[in-house]
Formats: C-alpha cells, structure tokens, sequence
C-alpha cells in the first residue's frame, strides 16, 4: 500500500472548492463509504453491521495514511500496521480516528479492515 493512496481531500468542481478531508458514509447506499473523490464499496466486507462500523474504517484508512507519510515509517505489511493502529486505539480509545467527531464511532474487527485494504472482504 503506497502512502499516496486513499487521499481524503475532496474537488468540489461546481464551487470550484477543495475540501481537505471528506469521509461520510452513505445513508440511502448501505455499505458504501465516501473517502475523497471516491466511492468505496464495502459489500464483500460481510461482517460490517452498522454505519459507524463503515465511518470508522474511512478515519482507520485517514490514519493508516498519516502514519505512512512520516518518516522513517516502513513497516513491511498490511498487518503490521493494521495492529499498530489497533494498538493506538486500545490505549487511547476511538478518539484518536477523530477527536472532533460529534457522532458514534464503531471499531469494526481487524479482519474487516484487512479485507477492505487487500481486496479480500470474504
């Protein structure tokens, strides 16, 4: 996984306006996330319950994505990181995804988030 990927910013061509981060999940799409300018499809993630479940796997691949542009980050596969994130979030709780967040957040199992990030959400 390139640290170039799942950018979160969003190109508002009708206002001519970027937004730097949009990640909402679609009310009237279940299982579908909005990250940026794309539509993630989370179907094959079969154990996904519930939309706070989707909404924090857009701010998991937000942060997955800030630790990969730091220096001196190189953790050699999809797990290690996955656990590193999930370590973060066991000392620290779900306000490390997003602090500011007004709403419910869901931690969805590892396994879901592997899925979605490999292409494998069997």
């Amino acid at each position: 996984m390139a640290a170039d990927n799942f950018d979160p910013a969003y190109k508002n061509k009708r206002l001519n306006k970027t937004i730097p981060k949009r990640i909402k999940d679609l009310r009237n799409a279940p299982k579908q996330l909005e990250y940026g300018m794309d539509l993630i499809n989370l179907e094959a993630v079969v154990q996904l319950a519930e939309a706070p479940q989707i909404l924090t796997i857009g701010y998991c691949l937000l942060m997955l994505r800030n630790k990969m542009n730091l220096p001196n980050e190189q953790p050699e596969t999809i797990r290690c990181w996955i656990d590193r994130l999930y370590n973060e979030i066991a000392k620290h709780g779900l306000s490390v995804l997003k602090p500011d967040y007004p709403g419910s957040l869901s931690m969805p199992r590892k396994y879901e988030l592997a899925g979605l990030l490999t292409g494998s959400g069997h």
